[in-house]
């Protein structure tokens, strides 16, 4: 039992180390650095809990609104999309604030930001459809309508946003 409860902290004492990694200026860090958050996630499982999630959509969603410093926005969007792929079921909750939220970064300048967006977009759809087996939900009808109004501006990142929406 002891053996289990180092192990426990270890692994979030792991996490805290790899978490100062984001947001760095190299993207092949943070990209590393992302995934290995979502994979300690993953094997923390329930010690990794409600509340833990909680605190880190938190932090995450303040780098995705931040605007001090370009890699920031990128380095929320990763640990967010890691957080959704790897924990699904403690990330669930967090879902309809992603969604409040996900229209900033989706339209951000720089391709990546866009991409990986589209990629979170993607874990929160997943995460949708697997637990909600409604055929119309107001998810998909949100994203459709973002898409719609992306498009309608005429700025080559709403454009390239709105059409990534419409991927996934």
């Amino acid at each position: 039992m002891q053996r289990e409860i180092d192990s426990k902290a270890n692994l979030f004492r792991f996490y805290t180390y790899v978490k100062t990694l984001l947001p760095d200026l190299d993207v092949n860090v943070m990209l590393a650095a992302s995934k290995t958050l979502g994979q300690i996630a993953k094997i923390g499982g329930p010690v990794f809990g409600g509340y833990f999630m909680d605190c880190e959509v938190q932090s995450a969603m303040a780098l995705l609104q931040a605007v001090k410093q370009e890699s920031e926005r990128h380095a929320g969007v990763l640990i967010l999309k890691e957080l959704a792929r790897n924990s699904p079921t403690h990330f669930h909750t967090h879902v309809d604030l992603i969604f409040d939220k996900i229209l900033v970064p989706l339209r951000d300048t720089r391709v990546i930001v866009r991409e990986s967006t589209a990629e979170l977009l993607a874990a929160c759809l997943e995460i949708i459809t697997q637990r909600e087996r409604q055929a119309r939900s107001p998810y998909l009808h949100k994203i459709l309508q973002v898409g719609q109004m992306g498009l309608k501006i005429h700025q080559p990142e709403s454009i390239h946003g709105s059409l990534l929406a419409y991927r996934e």
